[in-house]
């Protein structure tokens, strides 16, 4: 049979024949159906981004911060519930991560320790000092 894709784009073709005139919809070339992202793709996405501000915070603040494997997989879990794409997934690591690492600069309670780690307890995730 039709490969999933084509079936959805067949069936995103049905339901445009309810919303629009068949005039318009003779003008369409192709239809390109939009798929939310699977879950390992989204732990994937969201590991990278707390990678790459794992990075960031060595470099400008002489700090490392870890990420316990949970704290990662709930924030992932919290990016996927969000939204199905990747601006969503990120815009649950600003909440999540970037907004408590800000605060902790601000306050300039960064540099008390060289050794931060996200950990998470209780549903939520926790910046703590590491040891």
């Amino acid at each position: 049979g039709p490969s999933p894709a084509a079936r959805a784009t067949s069936a995103a073709a049905e339901a445009l024949k309810h919303f629009f005139r068949p005039e318009l919809l003779n003008r369409i070339d192709e239809i390109v159906a939009f798929h939310a992202l699977p879950a390992a793709e989204v732990a994937r996405i969201v590991t990278g981004v707390l990678e790459e501000l794992a990075s960031s915070m060595a470099r400008r603040h002489g700090v490392t911060v870890g990420y316990a494997p949970e704290a990662v997989a709930f924030v992932a879990a919290e990016a996927a519930r969000s939204g199905p794409g990747a601006r969503e997934a990120r815009r649950a690591v600003q909440r999540l991560v970037v907004a408590p690492l800000s605060s902790l600069v601000l306050s300039g309670k960064l540099q008390q320790h060289k050794a931060w780690r996200f950990a998470y307890d209780e549903g939520g995730v926790y910046l703590l000092p590491d040891a």
